[in-house]
């Protein structure tokens, strides 16, 4: 490992886990953790790094007995887990974090080295399990925290993978309308190394999957002043009408717009296909595409797909 690597990958855990604006809903007098900003990281733009030394797998017991980074009244704390678990304080100070099953191994960063995914529930004294998404670097055979990101509160876990280097989340989480207690919406979300939500799909209450597939251009591409975007949705969205929008590598919005879907009838399956104009953005910057599929009613996501593209 590169003597520099430990220091910048130490960087990337504090950075993730700075406290947001808003939080997630808990009793009066009871502190309110913060979801963790998201900031794209560079791998998941640029591509995996080169392979490194290969070191010893991470193990569950490594895991379960690593380091949390709390967001806590006096600042960020590095907590102690054992066998999964930390626990103090009492009243107002009270904090509890438990590891949840499971836990998912394989390669994120493109060294040869399987990382670890985890989800931890922060309790703060009330009914609120705060779930975070939570990436574990293999660093010479130990875990080093990475970054974290809030899911929900209360989700139901249905499963945790790591496939082709990317986090695959199966849960039930909160729409808009449910009350704290009942989780309706059952989504798969795919995330990157720097914790991105790179695809989710959803399904409706019957159901059938809402997902959108972009088949051109290809994850990686490299585009100029314009770009042909073209794929298929299961469920044809409200109106027929999509969205696209391009992000640069800070999440910084570039371009934006309509991305009209063609489809035989209301809600059956449909294709789009559109040139997007990107002369607005300058060359060889590195951007994320994505089409959305949004819920008109509180403007959440029901599906998305992405691919990265360098613009030359």
């Amino acid at each position: 490992m590169r003597p520099w690597c430990g220091l910048l990958l130490g960087l990337l855990c504090l950075t993730a886990c700075l406290p947001a604006a808003g939080s997630p809903t808990a009793p009066a007098a009871v502190p309110q953790p913060t979801p963790t900003p998201f900031v794209p990281d560079p791998a998941d733009i640029a591509g995996p790094p080169l392979p490194d030394v290969l070191y010893d797998p991470l193990t569950e017991e490594l895991i379960r007995n690593a380091q949390y980074i709390l967001a806590g009244p006096n600042g960020l704390e590095a907590v102690q887990l054992v066998d999964g678990v930390f626990q103090q304080g009492q009243g107002g100070d009270f904090v509890s974090i438990v590891l949840l099953a499971p836990i998912a191994f394989g390669d994120l960063n493109g060294d040869g080295n399987p990382d670890a995914a985890a989800l931890a529930a922060e309790n703060y004294g009330g009914s609120g399990q705060f779930v975070y998404l939570i990436v574990y670097l293999n660093q010479m055979g130990q875990p080093l925290i990475g970054m974290t990101r809030f899911i929900d509160d209360r989700p139901i876990v249905n499963a945790l993978d790591i496939v082709d280097g990317r986090i695959v989340l199966a849960a039930v989480i909160h729409a808009a309308v449910d009350a704290l207690c009942c989780p309706s919406f059952q989504v798969v979300e795919t995330y990157g190394l720097g914790l991105g939500l790179v695809r989710l799909t959803s399904f409706t209450p019957l159901g059938y999957e809402r997902a959108i597939t972009i088949d051109a251009p290809a994850d990686g591409d490299v585009v100029s002043d314009s770009v042909r975007v073209a794929g298929s949705i299961t469920i044809a969205p409200f109106e027929n009408n999509l969205e696209y929008h391009v992000y640069d590598q800070t999440g910084g919005e570039l371009v934006s717009g309509p991305l009209l879907v063609s489809a035989p009838e209301l809600g059956a399956p449909g294709t789009f296909d559109l040139v997007i104009d990107l002369s607005a953005i300058p060359p060889e910057v590195g951007v994320r595409l994505e089409i959305q599929d949004v819920n008109m009613s509180d403007g959440s996501l029901f599906a998305m797909d992405s691919v990265s593209l360098t613009i030359r």
